[in-house]
């Protein structure tokens, strides 16, 4: 009888013990989720605000306005061409109207291939930067939680009519001008 007793206490004591340890367990891991840290961050204001951005898109805007000069300068001959054409067509024989009719033709054919080959080239120009700069503001972004340790950082949107997953913060866990500087500088260290 005497052993049963002390069976049963040292049985209710390892029980006490394990609702103990798993108690504050959980405590701990209450304790961990209340000290989570949190923060948003505006990617469409990172991006419109980064700097290698608006230098990288002010060089394909020179460059499309080149080009499209070049296209214009193209048109205004085949237009010259077509208008020397129709006034001397009633001069020339048959065969000479074909021969202008066809050269005219064909550099038309080559003023439209050559602009959808530099529309090509200015939309995958464009899109590459795109991807880039995204990926710089993502690097960005998970650089900046993992040295200031936070566990969780979620896209928001200034704009009201936007759809993101986060519909309130309060503004002290914004850190999309954290986020814009740290670019801004590397970008300029780069420079």
């Amino acid at each position: 009888m005497k052993y049963r007793a002390v069976m049963l206490v040292t049985i209710g004591c390892f029980l006490l013990a394990a609702m103990l340890l798993l108690n504050s367990h959980v405590r701990a891991q209450d304790d961990a989720v209340s000290n989570w840290r949190i923060a948003v961050v505006d990617r469409k204001a990172v991006f419109n605000e980064y700097r290698k951005q608006q230098d990288e898109m002010a060089k394909l805007e020179r460059e499309l306005t080149d080009m499209q000069n070049e296209l214009d300068s193209m048109s205004q001959r085949i237009e010259s061409a077509k208008n020397a054409y129709l006034e001397g067509r009633d001069g020339m024989t048959e065969l000479e109207r074909d021969a202008e009719r066809g050269r005219i033709q064909e550099e038309f054919v080559q003023y439209e291939a050559e602009l959808k080959s530099r529309q090509a080239r200015i939309d995958s120009r464009t899109a590459a930067l795109i991807r880039t700069v995204r990926n710089d503001i993502d690097e960005a972004i998970a650089r900046y939680g993992e040295e200031n340790r936070y566990h969780l950082i979620f896209e928001s949107d200034a704009d009201p009519q936007s759809r993101t997953s986060v519909l309130y913060y309060h503004s002290r866990i914004d850190i999309t001008l954290d986020v814009q500087r740290i670019l801004n500088e590397a970008y300029a260290r780069a420079q």
